[in-house]
Order: structure tokens, then C-alpha cells, then sequence
């Protein structure tokens, strides 16, 4: 593919997959705007590495699920195998960036308003604005124009990235956004939707749903609907991401609508159980996880649970049922040749201990368990609870969901090089865990330990007093070695 009128740039982008991963994920900008491999004409493009995801489609199947049957905003995007220099870089899923423009998320924008009013360099240079409490992050000294109520681009983003950015708001309710669009938001723009984000979570949080300053209900803040299909999208789908981060919201001016609508999509190659991080359940499909702003507040109000399970039912099910697996089969046939020599280019990045078959029953497998479990849950009624254990750093080292009245179906097994394990104890009473006891309640259980310090300074005689546990001669083999590596120096 080649471009005429030539690139203004490229740079690396990403947060955790840029410095995890040594294939990058790319912005470019073009000097005008073109239409790329068929898509709409704009400037700035994303090239996205998927390098985190072994099936390379986790991205393009939630995007196309989303353009095609919501009306949450989605990204179009086409593979391409990327040359940088002459070398091969590896199969890269070309796709639009999310902004704020007529080809993208068309809404008023009210980035070029400030344009026409402020001169480039004072929109450049501008003060950085940090309120006394340290809420709003903006621009100091612009001028604004007359209607200033959209429209806004929001990020829902982490502290850290919060105290970086040039404009960004934090909520009453400890909730961070970043202002992605205007670019370069002023004062009063800023305090505006933040204080519309603010009206909203007061609402949110009374159980009638009502502002009590205001009157108004959080279905006069925000568009109920696009929040709940992308909540939604989000549970079933399984991103983890959510809501800590790559969670958007965009407002137009109050001419066009009044309310906070949810999206657009983006950035799902964690997605299906795609993310596994220190034995923890996130990639579990029997578990529903809250994934959305705001989720376990507005899921407390039964008309907005309600029309969760409605659009679950007309949405989800159909597709799981009928289009999931041929779509997961269409999109790794599009893409068998790249994908095989991304494999043989990028082989150490992530493995790639499977092949694109087997990542594909993965996905179909997950989305099967993911449903029959949010189906007993959402459906027919039925109560899970929540068995965890924390390890010896007091981690979380598994999970496990067991219907109420059911029994725990294994206990784990642990080690450490440190101490000795010493049995399961409740986190909350002291107790011993016994598994004949049927699980009501979610539960979380701490691993004891005996130190081998203290085994090697007292000898197994005094330990054997508290170990409750422990196959003795094993310990005394384990013990024994330790000693002969601590004379050879090993610490």
C-alpha cells in the first residue's frame, strides 16, 4: 500500500503492550487526509500489534459485533503485513484511531471552535490550569465559544496517566478522566463536564435514581441505553481493561443531546480470557465482573438490570449461538498465511504455544462457558459465591465459583521456598477450611506458614507442635537440603 502526499509522522503508542512487548503497536499521520484500504478519509491512523494475542482477531471480533448490532460507536480497521525499512514487522491490524471528527466520532466538535477563537500557539503553549484541589486540569487563558456543552471526548483512564495529562477532571466520586476532545480544553470547559459527570454519580447513587439537587434522574445525564449494550459487551466478552481504563464516554453540545453516551469501543486484545496475571481469575469465564463504569451502582436499579438481561438475550444469544464460531472462522482464514509468518517473526513475544485452530476453539470454548454461566446467573436465578485464597505474600493464587449450597470441588495445592505450608485458615474468623461444609457465602482463605527459619533454628522437634499438614520425613528431606545449600552459600 503505498501513500501519496507522504507522512507527517509515526511513533510508537500503548501503555502496557508497548513496554511489555517487543512488537509495537504505531500512530501515524498523514499530511492530508486519505481513505486506507477503503475506509472513511481522515489523517491519523492506528496500526495495533495484537501482540498480547495469540489468535490475533480478539480486536476485530468485538469491533464488528459492535458496528453490527449496537449503537455504541465501533472502530473499522483491515490486516496488512507491515514492512518498516524493508523488514517484515509482522501482522498488524490497520484501524481508525479514536477521535473526535466527521468520519469518526462525529459529533460537534468543539476542538476546531477553540481553534477559531485561540491562536495556534497560545492553544500550543497555553498555561497549564491545576484547581486547588487538584480536580481539573486545563488550559488557562483561552477563550471560549458561546455554547461550551460539546462536544467532549472522555477517557476514563488510571491516576497516573490522570497527573500527566494536560486536561482531565477527577469526579466527587474518585473517578478519572482524561479530556481526549477539545485537545486543548479550557477552564470552564473542563469544570463543565466534570460537573456533569458529578450530577450523574449523585444520581446514580440514590436509590430512586434522582439528583437530589437537581430532580433530575441519571437517565436525563446519560443515554441508558448505549451504556448498557456496551456494559454488555464488556461483561460477556470479558475485558479486563474495563473500567480502569480504554473506557469512553462522549457528549455533543445540548442542541443536538443533553446526555453522556457510552463509547466508543476500544482496545479488546486482553479480551476472552486473553489475561492471566499472578494465578488470578481474570481470564475465568464463571464470573461476572462488574466490567463498566459505574456498573455495580446502576445494576443496583432494577429497571437498568432489566434491560440488561433484555439486550443480552436479543443480542448475545443469537450470535453465540449462530455467528460466533463461523466469525471466528472467517476472520483466521482471512489472515492464515500473515499469521503464520507473524508466528515465525515474533515467536518469543508471546509464546505462541498454539496455532490458530487451537486459539479458535479457545475462544468458541470460552464464549460457551461465558454464556451457560451468565445464563444461570442472569436467567434462571441462580446465586454463585466466590472461594479465594491468597498465597503466602497474600495474593490471590486461585478462585473458585461454587454455586450456593454446593461443595468446594478442590482444594489447592501451594509451596514456597520460603516457608512451609501449614493449611487453609479463614481471613475472616481464624478458622480451619473444611470441605465438608457446603459453601453459602464468598469466602476467602489464607495460606499459614512456618518459616524455615524457624525450622532450622529449632529444629523439627518444636515445629512438629505447630505443623498441621505436613508429611514429616518429606520435611525432613527438605530441611536437610536446605541446610547443605545454606553451607555452600546459597541464601
Amino acid at each position: 500500500m503505498g501513500i501519496k502526499g507522504g507522512v507527517e509522522y509515526v511513533k510508537a503508542r500503548g501503555n502496557s503492550t508497548f513496554s511489555d512487548t517487543d512488537k509495537k503497536s504505531y500512530q501515524i499521520k498523514l499530511y492530508r487526509k486519505k481513505a486506507l484500504l477503503g475506509m472513511e478519509k481522515e489523517k491519523k491512523w492506528i496500526l495495533l500489534a495484537n501482540a498480547i494475542d495469540d489468535s490475533l482477531i480478539r480486536n476485530k471480533l468485538i469491533y464488528d459485533f459492535a458496528e453490527k448490532y449496537t449503537d455504541v460507536p465501533s472502530i473499522d480497521g483491515r490486516y496488512v503485513d507491515l514492512y518498516l525499512n524493508g523488514d517484515y514487522a509482522g501482522n498488524y491490524f490497520l484501524c481508525e484511531k479514536v477521535e473526535v471528527s466527521k468520519n469518526r466520532l462525529d459529533i460537534t466538535n468543539l476542538e476546531d471552535e477553540n481553534r477559531a477563537l485561540n491562536s495556534a500557539d497560545s492553544l500550543k503553549n497555553g498555561i497549564q490550569y491545576v484547581s486547588d484541589d487538584g480536580s481539573i486540569r486545563a488550559i488557562a487563558g483561552l477563550r471560549n465559544p458561546k455554547d461550551i456543552t460539546g462536544g467532549y471526548l472522555v477517557e476514563k483512564d488510571t491516576e497516573d496517566q490522570f497527573s500527566q495529562a494536560r486536561c482531565a477532571f477527577r469526579t466527587e466520586a474518585g473517578q478519572y478522566y482524561c479530556v481526549i476532545s477539545p485537545e486543548n480544553a479550557t477552564v470552564e470547559q473542563v469544570e463543565y463536564i466534570c460537573g456533569l459527570f458529578n450530577e450523574m454519580e449523585r444520581a446514580i447513587e440514590q436509590p430512586d435514581g434522582i439528583n437530589p439537587e437537581t430532580g433530575k434522574h441519571f437517565s436525563e445525564y446519560m443515554d441508558v441505553e448505549s451504556w448498557v449494550q456496551k456494559y454488555i459487551m464488556d461483561e460477556v466478552f470479558a475485558d479486563p481493561d474495563t473500567p480502569a481504563t480504554s473506557t469512553y464516554f462522549y457528549k455533543d453540545a445540548d442542541r443536538v443531546d443533553s446526555r453522556l453516551h457510552a463509547g466508543p469501543m476500544w482496545d479488546y486484545d486482553r479480551a476472552f480470557g486473553g489475561y492471566f496475571v499472578n494465578r488470578s481469575f481474570i481470564d475465568d469465564p464463571l464470573q461476572v465482573g462488574y466490567r463498566g463504569a459505574y456498573a455495580r451502582s446502576l445494576l443496583k436499579h432494577e429497571d437498568v438490570m432489566d434491560q440488561v438481561v433484555k439486550t443480552y438475550q436479543e443480542l448475545i444469544l443469537p450470535y453465540v449461538d449462530k455467528e460466533l464460531s463461523w466469525q471466528i472462522a472467517s476472520c483466521q482464514g482471512s489472515i492464515s498465511k500473515s499469521a503464520e509468518m507473524d508466528r515465525l517473526r515474533w515467536q518469543k513475544v508471546n509464546g505462541y504455544l498454539a496455532g490458530l485452530e487451537a486459539n479458535g476453539d479457545y475462544l468458541r470454548s470460552f464464549m460457551e462457558r461465558k454464556v451457560e454461566y451468565l445464563n444461570e446467573i442472569w436467567l434462571e436465578g441462580a446465586e454463585y459465591h466466590s472461594v479465594a485464597f491468597l498465597d503466602y505474600e497474600g495474593r490471590v493464587c486461585d478462585v473458585y465459583r461454587v454455586r450456593h449450597g454446593e461443595y468446594l470441588p478442590i482444594v489447592p495445592e501451594i509451596a514456597c521456598y520460603a516457608a512451609v505450608f501449614n493449611g487453609w485458615y479463614s481471613a475472616y474468623n481464624g478458622k480451619p477450611l473444611d470441605i465438608r461444609k457446603p459453601v453459602l457465602e464468598d469466602t476467602t482463605y489464607q495460606s499459614a506458614w512456618i518459616d524455615l527459619d524457624i525450622l532450622l533454628q529449632n529444629g523439627l522437634g518444636m515445629a512438629e507442635m505447630e505443623l498441621q499438614e505436613v508429611d514429616v520425613d518429606m520435611l525432613e528431606n527438605f530441611v536437610k537440603l536446605v541446610r547443605e545449600r545454606q553451607e555452600k552459600g546459597f541464601e
